[in-house]
């Protein structure tokens, strides 16, 4: 009998499996890990851990569905794919993952089945991607474009304006000016305060870049699901600008009545309305009631350039609502809204 080639295979075979082993251990931006057939947690890497948030000994022998959002294990979906995967030895899916601390994430799952030599199933096999990184770096970078392209623009177009509204005033205030020119300058004097308030509009892009660079590590960061109803379409687009660049997923509509189609529409959960008070056809308050049939846990932050009192007043919102005021800068709507979610 060669004891000793036997000896030295079951120590090649030990060095491979030490080998791999540090492999998965050193992926640290993805999240690897198996389970067995019955769905308990067998192995877990130290991306998994930086992903989801539990250490191997709070994970280790636990059901892989609690790493899955309630409505999904209310839904079956953690078993459901334990069989699909045992079927076709391979699926791949994007969908919602739950952290140790709650907090949500959306996740490129693939599952594979692990089989041994006779092809009996021993488990399964999972990589997991947070997309929520991914795209929050993307937005990041999109930020840094936009802000550079509005401050500059901004800072021509400035002084193009100075000379156009100098020049306009002066006219108008002179002596000896023909009437019939009056009306024309008034006219040129008008559209450079129309533009005067498109530039404000670009700065404050640019300071919505300059916010999201300042508060990217703070507390105003977040991962929920908004619905922004907004008839204005200037503002709608710079809050969803400064929403999406605090890592939150936005829901981008006109009207009322097009954001409780998009709520019936959207399969996940919708963890805040963020809202205009005053909007025709349909007012934030009345938006807000017929949300809540469909969400009733959604929370809500109602917007307006009237002040809070004044809504209240009469009669618009209750006292106790959520309200923003506009205008507002974008590190106090981030901030805002992360006091509504977290209750404060």
């Amino acid at each position: 009998m060669d004891v000793g080639g036997k000896e030295a295979a079951a120590n090649g075979e030990t060095r491979s499996v030490d080998s791999v082993a540090w492999l998965v251990d050193s992926l640290k931006k993805y999240a690897i890990f198996t389970f067995d057939a019955a769905g308990r947690v067998t192995s877990w890497n130290t991306g998994a851990q930086r992903v989801m948030g539990y250490p191997p000994a709070a994970i280790l022998g636990q059901a892989v569905a609690r790493l899955y959002s309630p409505e999904d294990v209310a839904n079956a979906l953690p078993q459901r794919q334990l069989e699909q995967a045992a079927a076709a030895d391979h699926i791949e899916s994007e969908e919602w993952r739950v952290r140790q601390d709650g907090s949500r994430f959306w996740a490129h799952v693939t599952t594979t089945a692990l089989r041994d030599s006779a092809g009996r199933l021993g488990g399964f096999g999972t990589v997991m991607r947070d997309l929520t990184l991914e795209e929050r770096a993307r937005l990041s970078q999109k930020m840094e474009a936009i802000g550079q392209l509005a401050g500059g623009v901004a800072h021509d177009f400035n002084n193009l304006l100075t000379v156009i509204a100098g020049y306009t005033s002066m006219m108008l205030t002179s002596v000896g000016l023909d009437d019939s020119l009056r009306v024309p300058l008034g006219e040129i004097r008008e559209a450079a305060e129309r533009a005067t308030s498109l530039t404000r509009q670009l700065l404050a892009l640019t300071s919505a870049r300059q916010s999201v660079a300042d508060d990217q590590l703070t507390e105003a960061q977040g991962h929920e699901t908004i619905l922004l109803v907004e008839d204005e379409q200037g503002v709608r687009k710079l809050t969803r600008l400064v929403l999406e660049s605090h890592g939150y997923t936005v829901i981008e509509v006109s009207n009322g009545a097009r954001a409780l189609e998009a709520a019936r529409a959207h399969r996940g959960p919708i963890h805040l309305l963020v809202t205009d008070v005053v909007m025709p056809q349909m007012s934030g308050s009345e938006l807000a009631q017929h949300l809540h049939g469909s969400h009733p846990s959604a929370k809500v932050l109602f917007m307006s350039g009237y002040t809070d009192d004044a809504v209240v007043r009469h009669g618009v919102i209750e006292a106790e609502a959520a309200f923003l005021q506009k205008p507002f800068a974008p590190h106090a709507l981030a901030q805002k809204v992360r006091d509504v979610l977290d209750g404060r």
